[in-house]
């Protein structure tokens, strides 16, 4: 019975009837009688579950399955109607509370599952399918850098990398070595900053140099530059070290020249002048050779003759030396007839060339010869000369007269035997007061310079010993002061009784009585005096005075004793002391100088000196010191000639712009013609159309590189590739950019434009089904579905139950797969009824009979196969509500 209704319910809920019934009413009332449903879901689903179904057993019409009452009488069974049964939970598989019996119980309309029914545990189990997505945001992954979208047709993600998008700057490389690329971590974009001075190409290398070669290394971005040998551009660049050449560059072929300078040399090798007899040498300073006769060299025998008639006279034709052989017997001088002796004057008879020898009276020939008889020299004879010759003999005497010493105090004599001077002291004879004295401070010793004899004078007041000094008083104490030598007195212990006793009246001594012993002490005051007398220190350049009875002995300004006291450093001054004034004097020294401004005199062209040993001045004359303008004129024409007279030098002051050759007029530049006119001004006449560097070639066109050819000096322009002045000039030859001049910087920009297309490959859409293409002159994509492909198993459907219909998925193209055991009268009929196009032939049935009908070809009627079965036979009801309702789709 419960069979049956879930028989009807599930085929009015299907819709299979012509006019489709109310299927909202009806999936009401399924809802309602056999408890909460799934849906069949998508159309694949719907389709696996039509082949779970037609697995089960077909007993083919409905005819077949017994009587229609028979079918009522189950359906109106119960009295709570039709659908009560189905209202329990526990009768509707797939919900989740008494697990599944099939994975079309696990539908859960998720397309990224796969959903499984575990024959064991009768649970569902919705594995995710890897890879799979349905939204955008399922797709999200940890990169910036990517566009991450959900396909919608083939349910997988994508992940479009972001066009110079970047996470650090090893993603900027742009493979540029004349760029900084970095990673902009802020806005994840890639900065490709120009590099100064870098370089891409040779071109880019170029210079003003003409002489370098300039070459780029592209994968450092730098370049270098290297001299062309023998290329030069000044004459300076052309210096061969050689003073002794005129060294040029040819300003038009970049070469140099070398001409020899006439007559100069560097070194010796430079002066050969082919003659054996001479030294050839070159003076470096002044770059000039001279050569110098060899002395004694020859060449013929001609050079060897000489005025002598007494000599035969040759030439060596190997040393190139003078040979000279003596004539036997002949003489041209009287020194030629020196016989040898000293004692004869040789003569030269000039007439007859022949010698004579006359004996010389007084001559010597031995020492013997120039005895003398005087003690005090020895006699020598020169043999040579034949002379005498009398050295005098030191220290030795003839008579007492020869050993006067000059000394007063001395007797000077000579002994007759030895011939040597002796000299005896006088006894008692004196030359100064030194002489006399006598070791007694108390006598006065002097030198009479008139007699040369002493004099002793007594000292007044002068003592040696206390015995000296008795003053008859028994209450003293009498003693000589050996300082002073003079006598004192100092009382007897015992011989007083208070200070007065002890008073002695020497205003130079403090008297004091100790009246303990008895005894007076007496102390001498320091410095003590009684008159001016007493401080008389014999010197006559103090002032010496007693002043209360204290000394002072105050020197007296400008005295002095003696000469060594008056030095006042002035090495032209005599220092001399009088003696009799005590006074220095200072008389100069006439004609003596202490430093070379001693000797300065009126003339700025002297050189005055003082000579330090001498302390005499000389006067030299300065080479080249002037005294006019006119001692400085050198003739150049480029010069200032002056004397400055405060210094006597010549001042030369070269004149600006002065040239004296073509050469001294070169500006350095290719675009002139360089002259020397008479009046010594340079002329710079300007080429034509002539260039020394890029500058010179402004065409006033920004997109232009203007360049001046080093080699023709010629201007060229080239353009600057990316520079523009207006949008028409920014062309790139595609449609799919919108091109544009950014003014303010002159370069093109190429606006990409979205959607656009270049070649197919930018058509791309992931959809193995349609053909992508792109029309390139309008830059749109067109989209064509490709016939007989398929992405899913759903598109493959036959509408026959017995095959099993899928899509590969390599090749996107359907396989229809006979099923096994599947068969009935209408296996081969694609789903929609008999093969009588929908009409059974049969009877109808009325719903309210519990048949169901059969006019749209829906007559399929399922045998129960014993038991209740009521899952099962509902599992396979669902299956055909899903076909059902597809095919009333596709009918309209």
């Amino acid at each position: 019975m419960r069979t049956a209704t879930v028989v009807m319910l599930a085929w009015t809920l299907g819709g299979c009837s012509p006019e489709g019934g109310a299927p909202q009413v009806q999936r009401y009332a399924l809802k309602e009688a056999a408890g909460p449903l799934k849906e069949a879901g998508p159309p694949e689903k719907e389709a696996s579950l039509w082949k779970e179904a037609s697995a089960w057993k077909d007993v083919g019409p409905h005819k077949d399955a017994g009587p229609a009452k028979d079918a009522g009488k189950d359906l109106g069974a119960k009295k709570d109607g039709p659908g009560k049964d189905l209202a329990k939970k526990d009768a509707t598989p797939g919900d989740g509370g008494n697990g599944c019996m099939s994975p079309s119980d696990c539908q859960d309309n998720n397309l990224c599952t796969v959903d499984k029914c575990d024959p064991v545990t009768k649970t569902c189990v919705n594995q995710p399918i890897g890879g799979c997505c349905l939204t955008d945001s399922d797709c999200k992954d940890t990169n910036p850098c990517t566009v991450d979208t959900c396909s919608t047709s083939s349910h997988t993600c994508k992940h479009a990398l972001v066009n110079d998008c970047c996470q650090g700057s090893s993603d900027c490389s742009d493979g540029n070595a004349c760029t900084t690329d970095v990673c902009d971590v802020a806005t994840l974009t890639c900065k490709h900053t120009p590099i100064p001075g870098c370089c891409t190409s040779d071109a880019s290398c170029k210079d003003t140099d003409f002489c370098t070669l300039e070459t780029c290394d592209v994968a450092t971005g730098l370049c270098s530059f290297n001299r062309i040998a023998g290329c030069c551009e000044t004459h300076g660049d052309c210096d061969d070290g050689t003073a002794c050449t005129i060294d040029a560059c040819d300003t038009v072929t970049h070469t140099c020249s070398h001409t020899p300078v006439a007559g100069c040399c560097s070194k010796d090798a430079d002066c050969n002048d082919g003659v054996f007899c001479t030294t050839d040498t070159c003076q470096v300073a002044t770059k000039t050779c001279s050569s110098t006769p060899i002395a004694g060299c020859c060449t013929s025998d001609a050079a060897c003759q000489d005025t002598n008639p007494c000599t035969a006279n040759s030439c060596d034709p190997t040393t190139h030396a003078c040979l000279s052989s003596p004539v036997t017997g002949c003489c041209s001088k009287d020194a030629d007839c020196s016989d040898g002796s000293a004692c004869t004057k040789d003569t030269c008879n000039l007439s007859t060339n022949t010698c004579s020898s006359t004996p010389i009276a007084g001559c010597c020939k031995t020492n013997a010869d120039c005895a003398d008889a005087n003690p005090c020299t020895t006699d020598t004879c020169n043999v040579t000369s034949g002379t005498c010759q009398r050295t005098t003999i030191a220290g030795c005497c003839a008579s007492d007269g020869d050993c006067a010493d000059a000394s007063t105090c001395t007797k000077d004599s000579c002994d007759p035997a030895t011939h040597t001077c002796s000299s005896t002291p006088i006894a008692g004879c004196c030359v100064n007061d030194g002489d006399c004295q006598d070791g007694d401070p108390c006598t006065a010793d002097a030198c009479n310079l008139a007699t040369h004899t002493c004099t002793v004078s007594p000292v007044s007041g002068c003592c040696t010993s206390a015995a000296e000094c008795n003053d008859g008083n028994s209450c003293t104490l009498d003693f000589c002061d050996l300082t002073l030598h003079r006598c004192a007195q100092a009382p007897l212990p015992g011989c007083c009784t208070k200070d007065a006793d002890c008073a002695d009246a020497d205003p130079c001594t403090k008297e004091t009585c100790n009246v303990a012993t008895g005894i007076c002490q007496s102390a001498s005051l320091a410095n003590c005096c009684l008159t001016d007398g007493d401080c008389a220190d014999g010197n006559p350049c103090t002032k010496d005075s007693c002043t209360g009875s204290l000394c002072s002995n105050t020197a007296v300004a400008g005295c002095c004793l003696n000469d060594s006291q008056c030095a006042d450093a002035d090495p032209c001054s005599a220092d001399l002391c009088s003696l009799e004034t005590n006074s220095c004097q200072h008389p100069a020294i006439a004609g003596c100088c202490a430093s070379d401004g001693d000797c300065a005199d009126a003339s700025t062209c002297t050189k005055d000196s003082c000579d330090l040993a001498t302390k005499r001045c000389s006067h030299a004359a300065i080479a080249g010191c002037c005294k006019s303008d006119l001692d400085c004129a050198d003739g150049d024409l480029c010069t200032g000639d002056s004397c400055d007279l405060a210094t006597g030098s010549c001042v030369l002051t070269v004149l600006p712009g002065c040239c004296r050759t073509d050469a001294d007029c070169d500006d350095k530049k290719r675009c002139t013609v360089d002259l020397c006119d008479p009046t010594g001004k340079c002329t710079h006449d300007k080429v034509a159309g002539c260039c020394e560097s890029d500058a010179d070639c402004d065409d006033k066109n920004a997109c232009t590189a203007n360049l001046c050819d080093p080699v023709t000096s010629q201007c060229g322009f080239a353009p600057i590739p990316g520079c523009c002045s207006k949008d028409e000039e920014c062309v790139d030859g595609t449609s799919c950019t919108k091109q544009s001049c950014d003014t303010a910087k002159q370069l093109c920009v190429f606006t990409p434009v979205p959607g656009c297309c270049k070649v197919d490959g930018d058509c791309a859409d992931g959809n193995p089904c349609t053909s992508e293409t792109c029309d390139a002159a309008s830059g749109l994509c067109s989209f064509k579905a490709v016939a007989g492909c398929c992405r899913t198993d759903a598109e493959c459907s036959d509408g026959i139950r017995c095959t099993d219909d899928s899509c590969d998925e390599s090749s996107h193209t359907c396989k229809h797969q006979a099923v096994a055991g599947c068969a009935g009268t209408d296996a081969g009929v694609p789903d929609g009824g008999a093969r009588d196009g929908g009409r059974d032939g049969g009877a109808r049935a009325d719903l309210r009979s519990g048949e169901p009908p059969s006019d749209d070809g829906c007559s399929c009627v399922l045998a129960r196969t014993g038991g209740d079965g009521g899952g099962l036979v509902l599992l396979g009801l669902l299956s055909l509500v899903a076909l059902c309702r597809r095919r009333r789709e596709n009918s309209r």
